[in-house]
């Protein structure tokens, strides 16, 4: 019975569904040895997941890696180690036994290594999951949602935690960062990683876990100007190369979600921009362009709303949409144009793609208060972060406060000294090296942007000492 479950789906319901086990067991008196051998054996336990691995690599979120030519993979490299290893390399050294995190941060391409991994990894006859942490419910139940979709398999929690502590599979795990249940993940993790290979993306390496887990770190490097430039056309690169005022714009755009925008950008408007909150505004105009009956644009102020819900709910980065403020429509267009992506295997809740793409839009939301620019004082700044409640960081004002400067540079920028002195009243730690070193370049570049050299003192050396 266990190993006609590897070729037959009604012996697999058999063992699997709770209804059919108990039927099978009166039947048979046997269910126990069938649970037992289906647990024990590798090749039954790995062989109930082969509909599975066939229906899930079909799946269009996967099946687009297998002919995605817009997207450049990333290398890694090892703390301190200059050595680069390729997408396709690391997953050759891999093995169980360690926990590898791979960091980098918003926008660095990482859900998209893990997509791109999970389809090697299954093309390669493993049977493989991937998660997504910060989604209702912890990942052990996302795991038990794809078995039930893509293989039709029904496991309870204590029949799919003894098939994992077996060991045999590959669990991806996405975006520990924004985790709301770190407890239940570190469980999982401790309990599977000696016997599977585990995955996992962050935005940091976790601190405070048991000794007796290995974790190896990998980071992941930005993109190179070969890399880049193959993701743009022949014009865009003579333009990027030939004006000396992209230097900002340039760092910015190093990570993939950037350089897509990028390439989006010019052959929408046949030029580059001279800032990267441009690449932002010309997403939510897509958006709002979009052809539909009435259009969208009445509607597209509601996801910058939901930014802001989402922004000061803390960790939980999904929501749901409210059918009367939003048509299916926008949503659909929403998830295609990349500013959503549906969360979790239901499909009734979304998230932002990308963390910047969402500090984006809760700018766009406080803008709409209409404020003067001499009125965004550290006083305001203060009213806005206690609306986040209790225990959180003033750092995590840092993306939406450069996409500030950005505006203010651009549209206002005699008043860009004002902001940073009131942004550094609010919060020393806004400031970091890259956000020091493109304020400097607008500098250079804007003859109208004085800044006040004691003021600006203060927050270089600050800054310096971070650096050290």
């Amino acid at each position: 019975m266990a190993f006609a479950a590897i070729r037959w789906y009604w012996a697999r319901a058999a063992i699997t569904d709770p209804v059919w086990s108990h039927v099978v067991g009166l039947v048979l008196g046997r269910y126990l040895i069938f649970r037992t051998v289906l647990i024990t054996l590798k090749r039954v336990r790995l062989g109930i997941f082969n509909d599975y691995r066939l229906k899930i690599s079909a799946a269009t979120w996967l099946s687009k890696w297998e002919k995605e030519q817009s997207y450049t993979p990333m290398n890694l490299h090892a703390p301190g180690n200059k050595e680069l290893v390729s997408h396709t390399g690391f997953m050759q050294r891999v093995s169980p036994g360690r926990v590898y995190f791979v960091v980098g941060r918003s926008g660095a391409g990482k859900s998209a290594l893990l997509e791109q991994w999970m389809t090697i990894a299954l093309r390669a006859g493993r049977v493989a999951f991937l998660a997504q942490l910060g989604t209702p419910g912890p990942a052990l139940e996302e795991v038990a949602a794809l078995s039930r979709r893509y293989g039709r398999l029904r496991f309870d929690d204590a029949m799919l935690n003894d098939l994992l502590r077996r060991g045999g599979f590959v669990v991806f795990l996405d975006a520990y960062n924004e985790d709301d249940d770190p407890v239940g993940t570190l469980k999982l993790i401790r309990e599977t990683f000696e016997t599977n290979v585990v995955i996992v993306t962050s935005q940091f390496v976790p601190t405070g876990w048991p000794r007796d887990m290995v974790i190896e770190r990998y980071d992941l490097a930005e993109l190179s100007d070969a890399a880049l430039e193959s993701m743009l056309s022949d014009t865009a690169v003579q333009e990027l190369r030939a004006r000396a005022d992209l230097e900002v714009l340039l760092q910015d755009v190093r990570l993939p979600s950037h350089a897509r925008l990028l390439a989006d950008y010019y052959a929408k408007n046949g030029r580059l921009p001279s800032y990267r909150i441009e690449l932002y505004e010309d997403l939510r105009d897509r958006l709002m362009a979009a052809a539909a009956p009435g259009g969208f644009a009445a509607q597209v102020e509601h996801i910058s709303g939901y930014a802001w819900t989402v922004f000061s709910g803390g960790n939980r980065r999904d929501f749901k949409i409210d059918p009367e403020k939003v048509s299916v429509e926008l949503c659909a267009y929403a998830v295609e144009v990349g500013i959503w992506t549906i969360a979790g295997v239901g499909g009734t809740r979304y998230r932002f793609r990308h963390e910047t793409i969402q500090m984006f839009f809760v700018m766009q939301h406080l803008r709409a208060d209409g404020i003067a620019w001499g009125a965004m004082d550290r006083v305001w700044f203060a009213a806005r972060h206690a609306e986040l409640g209790p225990k959180r960081s003033n750092k995590e004002w840092r993306d939406i406060f450069e996409f500030y400067i950005e505006w203010c540079a651009r549209d206002a920028p005699e008043a860009v000294p004002r902001l940073i002195e009131e942004m550094h009243g609010f919060s020393p730690e806004l400031f970091n090296g890259p956000l020091v070193d493109k304020i400097v370049r607008f500098e250079e570049l804007n003859p109208r942007i004085t800044l006040d050299r004691d003021v600006w003192r203060r927050i270089v050396i600050e800054t310096s000492r971070q650096r050290s």
